[in-house]
């Protein structure tokens, strides 16, 4: 009985595989996503954050919100992302490598944002962006998707 009860607090302690890690980022480091992240992550006040996403299926909507970051890399390889939200990002690089951007990435009160989409498996229609301004709203289409 001894041995069972030691067994499960093992298994009850180990660390879980299947969302960001680390749940709370520190400037300077990275954050990896796999598996199944099933709330909406949040990094926020930050000099700088680089976000590997392998595989991951980012179930809330949105998936990952970003405010107020000096310099952000968000790589997104043949992942399911809902919708991602940028505000006040100094320079952010945001790549999705295969997979599906199902929803809305919106950028607003940054400075310089690179998006880049290379061959995603389910959406082939392009990239859109919208530029928010004094003057309302701007829409551009970038089509189509890189073929880097």
């Amino acid at each position: 009985m001894l041995a069972a009860a030691g067994l499960m607090i093992a298994l009850a302690s180990e660390p879980a595989l299947a969302d960001c890690l680390p749940t709370v980022p520190v400037s300077g480091t990275t954050v990896v996503c796999t598996g199944s992240q099933n709330t909406t992550y949040t990094a926020s006040d930050l000099a700088s954050l680089t976000v590997d996403a392998q595989a991951t299926n980012f179930n809330a909507n949105p998936a990952f919100v970003a405010l107020r970051i000096g310099t952000l890399t968000f790589t997104s390889t043949n992942s399911n992302l809902q919708s991602t939200t940028f505000t006040e990002v100094g320079n952010l690089l945001f790549t999705v490598n295969g997979g599906n951007a199902n929803g809305a990435i919106t950028v607003s009160q940054g400075g310089t944002s690179t998006l880049i989409g290379r061959r995603p498996s389910a959406t082939r229609s392009g990239l859109r962006c919208w530029r928010a301004d004094s003057r309302g709203q701007e829409r551009r289409t970038l089509r189509p998707w890189s073929s880097r």
